[in-house]
C-alpha cells in the first residue's frame, strides 16, 4: 500500500475521482432550502452578468428580499459566490419568457434568466458544486503532504499515509452532504478551497523566505489575494488569518517573530474585506445591536412568563398569542444559552464520529434548552476543555495532533454561537472546515495504531469505514432532491423543530398545486364525462396531500407562534381546502374562517418579502368568504362588506370587483354594480364571464330605466363577444354547453327587449340545436 501512496501525483487524482463519484447522483437534483435566496429567487443572479454590480454593492439577502432586512446578527456579505452564480446564469440559462413567449424584464428593465427547476440550470450548478468539491479534495491531499513532507521524500512513509487518510476521510464524510448536495453550499466549498490555497501559498513562501525573494513575494501576494477571495466567498474564511500562522508554527521551525513578519501582509486581505463589508452593510445592525423576536433567527430566546394563548377561532385546535408584543420573546438566561451551546459542541463530536442520522434542520427546539445540571452538557464541557488545554500545552512541542485540534476550534469559533447568534443552534454545514482538523487527527492516530495492530487491520478498518461513509453520503444525496423530498425525510429526524413542521406545510401545498396542474394538463383530451370524474379525483388527491401536513401546524406554531411565514403557509392550506366543491358547506365555512384568521396572524407578524403574496392570497380569501355569505347564507350585506375588504387588499385582482358587481346587482344598486364590473373587465379584458355579467347588469339597468337604451346596445356587443369566445372552447370543456346555452338565452332576451324578432328567433333556434347536439 505504501508504494502506491508514494506515487502522490497519481494518488491526488484518486480523491478527485472519489469526490466526483460519491456526489455524481446530486446532479439531477433541483433547488432546496436557501437556493431560492442566493440563486433562483435572487433578482441580481437572475440578471446574469448585468447583476454583478448590485451583487458586490449589496448584502447577500438584498437580491431576494429587496432590502437590508437585518434578519441575522451582522447580516451576510458573500458576493463572490453569488457572482459565480450570476456568471453561470449568463452562460447557461435562457431568458425567462411569459405565457405569450415574450422575454421577461424586471422593473429596472433587465432581462431575467430562467433559473427554474423546469430547466437544466439546477443540474448544471450541482455539477459545478461536485467539480469544485473534487478540486478541494485534491488540493487538501497535496497541502497535507506538503506540510508533512515538503520535498515528497518517499522515505517518509507516515506523511503519505496521513495525507492520504486525511483526504480520504474528508472526501467521503457524510457531514459534507449539506454543502455539496445543496447548491447554496458553494460558499462553504469555495471559501475553504481558497483559504487552503492561501495556506499552501504561504507555506511555499516560507520555504522561499531566505533564499528566493522573487518567489517569496509572488507567493505572498497570491496568498493574500486567495485569502481575500475566501472571505468574499464566505465570511468564515477570516479564520485562516489565525490558521495560517498556526500552520507555519507547527510545520516549520520558524520563530513567532519570523512567522509574524511573513504573515503580516495577510492583514491587508482582512482589512480589505472588512472595509468593503462595512461599507456595503453600513445600514445593517451590528452584532451588539442585534435583537430579534423571531425564534427562527435567534434560538436563544424564550417566551416570557406573561405570554398567554387563545384559540385561533372558537373551537380551533390552533392557538395564537393573546397578547403579542415586542418583549413576548426574551433572551434566555445566559447560563442556559451557554449550556445549550456546549451541548451542541458535544452533538457535533457525535456527528463527526457517527454521522447518522442527518438533517438540515437543527432549529428550535430540535435542540432542547439545556442547563449545567445535564450530564451530556458536563461531558461535552469536559471534552472540549480537555482538548483545548491539551492542544495549547502541546503547541510548544509543535505536536501535529495539537494543530488538528486547534484548526478545528479556530474554524469552528465563528459558527459556534458563542460570540453572536447565527440563526440556528447548529448545522452540519458548519462542520465543513472544522472537519478537516478532525480528519487530520484521526489519520495521525490511525497511523500510530497501525504500528500496534498491523497494516492489514488498519487497511480493512479504513475500507469498511469508507464503504459505510460512502453509502450514507450517496443515500443522503437523494434526500436533497428538492424541498419536498428533503423536508418529508428530515421531519422524521427533527421531530421537535418548529421550522420544518411549518415549512413543510408550505412546501406540501406547493407540491399539491403543482401536481394538480400537471394532472389537469394530462386529462385535457378526455371526454366531458371522463374529465368530470378525473377532475374530482385530482382535487381529492390534492386535498389529501395538503391534509397530510396540516396537523404539524399545531406543534409548530406552539413552538414559534410569531413565525409569520408559518401562519401564511397554514392560511394558504386552509384556503385551498375551502375551495373544493365536494367539501360540505359547514366544513368550507370553517376552513374559510380558519384561513382568514391565519392570514391576519401572518399580516401581524409581517413575514419578510411576503407582503405582496400575503395581500393577494388574503384578498382572494375575503372574496371567497364574501361569495360564501352571498351564495350559501343569503347575507348580501355581509358579502359586500367582505368583498370591499378584498378589493382594498388587492386592487389588481379582478375577482373581488367581479363579485362585488354581482352582489350590488342583487341589491339592485346597478350603478355600483356596473362600476365594479367594469373595473373587473378593465383588469381582465378577455374574461368572458365578466363580460357576460356586465351585459346582464346593463340589461337590468335598462329594465329599471328604459330611457337608457345605450346600455342595451352595450349588452348586445358584450354578449356577441362572449358567444364567439365560448364557441372556441374545446368540445370536451366541462362548461362549454352550459355557457353556450346561457349566453344564447341572454342574447335572445336582449333582442326581445330590442323588439328584433328575427334575431331573437335565430338564437332561440340555436338553443334548440345546442341542446340536441349535447356538446
Amino acid at each position: 500500500m505504501f508504494l502506491f501512496l508514494s506515487q502522490y501525483k497519481k494518488v491526488q487524482w484518486l480523491f478527485f475521482v472519489l469526490a466526483a463519484l460519491i456526489y455524481v447522483n446530486t446532479i439531477p437534483n433541483k433547488w432546496a432550502i436557501d437556493d431560492s435566496i442566493v440563486v433562483h429567487g435572487n433578482r441580481y443572479v437572475q440578471r446574469g452578468v448585468a447583476g454583478l454590480d448590485s451583487i458586490f454593492s449589496k448584502g447577500t439577502f438584498y437580491g431576494f428580499y429587496g432590502a437590508d432586512i437585518n434578519a441575522v446578527a451582522g447580516d451576510r456579505y458573500r458576493p463572490l459566490t453569488l457572482a459565480l452564480f450570476a456568471i453561470q446564469a449568463e452562460l447557461f440559462a435562457a431568458p425567462q419568457k411569459d405565457e405569450k413567449g415574450n422575454i421577461v424584464h424586471d422593473k429596472a428593465g433587465f432581462v431575467l434568466k430562467d433559473l427554474s427547476d423546469k430547466t437544466n440550470f439546477p443540474s448544471i450548478l450541482h455539477g459545478f458544486n461536485v467539480l469544485w468539491y473534487a478540486l478541494l479534495c485534491l488540493l487538501l491531499y497535496r497541502l497535507i503532504l506538503f506540510l508533512l513532507n515538503p520535498r515528497a521524500d518517499e522515505k517518509q512513509e507516515k506523511s503519505f499515509f496521513v495525507a492520504a487518510l486525511t483526504a480520504l476521510l474528508f472526501t467521503l464524510h457524510p457531514l459534507h452532504t449539506e454543502a455539496v448536495a445543496n447548491v447554496k453550499g458553494l460558499d462553504e466549498i469555495l471559501s475553504l478551497l481558497l483559504a487552503l490555497t492561501a495556506t499552501f501559498l504561504m507555506m511555499k513562501a516560507v520555504h522561499f523566505y531566505q533564499n528566493d525573494t522573487k518567489n517569496y513575494r509572488k507567493n505572498v501576494v497570491m496568498a493574500c489575494i486567495a485569502l481575500a477571495l475566501a472571505m468574499f466567498a464566505k465570511e468564515t474564511g477570516i479564520a485562516f488569518f489565525l490558521v495560517i500562522p498556526l500552520t507555519m508554527w507547527f510545520f516549520t521551525q520558524k520563530s513567532w517573530i519570523t512567522i509574524a513578519k511573513i504573515s503580516a501582509p495577510l492583514v491587508l486581505s482582512v482589512v480589505l474585506f472588512l472595509g468593503v463589508r462595512a461599507l456595503v452593510l453600513s445600514n445593517s445592525k451590528g452584532i451588539a445591536d442585534f435583537k430579534s423576536n423571531q425564534l427562527m433567527n435567534d434560538p436563544f430566546i424564550v417566551l416570557n412568563d406573561n405570554a398567554t394563548f387563545k384559540p385561533l377561532v372558537q373551537g380551533a385546535d390552533l392557538n395564537i398569542l393573546a397578547n403579542p408584543a415586542s418583549n413576548t420573546f426574551l433572551k434566555m438566561p445566559y447560563s442556559n444559552q451557554l449550556a445549550t451551546n456546549i451541548y451542541t459542541f458535544g452533538a457535533y463530536f457525535k456527528l463527526l464520529l457517527l454521522p447518522y442520522p442527518l438533517t438540515y434542520d437543527y432549529y428550535p427546539r430540535h435542540i432542547n434548552i439545556q442547563s449545567f445540571s445535564a450530564p451530556l452538557v458536563l461531558l461535552s464541557l469536559a471534552l472540549n476543555v480537555f482538548l483545548l488545554i491539551w492542544a495549547f500545552r502541546q503547541t510548544k512541542k509543535r505536536n501535529p495532533l495539537a494543530y488538528g485540534i486547534l484548526f478545528y476550534f479556530a474554524t469552528f469559533a465563528l459558527v459556534s454561537n458563542l460570540f453572536f447568534p447565527i440563526g440556528t443552534n447548529m448545522a452540519e454545514r458548519f462542520m465543513f472546515a472544522p472537519l478537516l482538523g478532525f480528519c487530520f487527527c484521526a489519520a495521525f492516530l490511525l497511523y500510530d495504531l497501525k504500528e500496534k495492530i498491523g497494516e492489514k487491520a488498519i487497511f480493512t478498518s479504513v475500507l469498511l469505514l469508507s464503504l459505510v461513509y460512502s453509502g450514507i453520503t450517496i443515500a443522503r444525496n437523494f434526500d436533497w432532491k428538492d424541498n419536498f423530498t428533503l423536508m418529508s425525510h428530515d421531519i422524521e429526524i427533527s421531530k421537535n423543530s418548529g421550522k420544518v413542521k411549518l415549512d413543510i406545510i408550505g412546501i406540501g401545498v406547493a407540491k399539491a398545486v403543482d401536481d394538480e396542474v400537471a394532472a389537469l394538463e394530462k386529462i385535457k383530451s378526455l371526454s366531458v364525462a371522463e374529465k368530470i370524474n378525473a377532475t374530482k379525483a385530482i382535487r381529492t388527491t390534492r386535498d389529501a396531500l395538503i391534509s397530510t401536513f396540516l396537523p404539524y401546524a399545531k406543534d409548530g406554531l406552539a413552538i414559534s407562534p410569531m413565525y409569520g411565514v408559518g401562519w401564511l403557509q397554514v392560511a394558504r392550506a386552509y384556503h385551498l381546502l375551502s375551495q373544493t366543491e365536494s367539501t360540505n358547506i359547514n366544513q368550507r365555512f370553517t376552513y374559510l374562517n380558519f384561513a382568514i384568521e391565519a392570514y391576519k396572524q401572518a399580516t401581524f407578524y409581517r413575514p419578510i418579502n411576503s407582503e405582496k403574496e400575503m395581500k393577494e392570497y388574503m384578498g382572494l380569501c375575503y372574496a371567497d368568504l364574501g361569495k360564501f355569505y352571498g351564495q350559501n347564507l343569503g347575507d348580501t350585506d355581509k358579502a359586500i362588506a367582505l368583498l370591499e375588504e378584498a378589493v382594498k387588499l388587492d386592487i389588481e385582482n379582478p375577482e373581488p370587483f367581479f363579485l362585488l358587481g354581482t352582489a350590488y346587482s342583487m341589491k339592485k344598486n346597478y350603478a355600483k354594480s356596473i362600476a365594479n364590473t367594469e373595473i373587473a373587465l378593465g383588469l381582465n379584458p378577455e374574461d368572458y364571464k365578466i363580460k357576460e355579467n356586465l351585459a346582464v347588469v346593463y340589461q337590468q339597468f335598462y329594465l329599471e330605466n328604459r330611457s337608457q337604451k345605450e346600455f342595451l346596445a352595450k349588452a348586445e356587443l358584450l354578449l356577441l363577444s362572449v358567444l364567439e369566445q365560448v364557441k372556441k372552447l374545446a368540445d370536451n370543456d366541462l362548461t362549454k354547453q352550459e355557457n353556450l346555452l346561457r349566453t344564447l338565452d341572454l342574447l335572445q332576451k336582449n333582442y326581445a327587449l330590442q323588439s328584433n324578432e328575427t334575431k331573437r328567433a335565430e338564437y332561440a333556434n340555436e338553443i334548440i340545436l345546442v341542446n340536441n347536439k349535447k356538446i
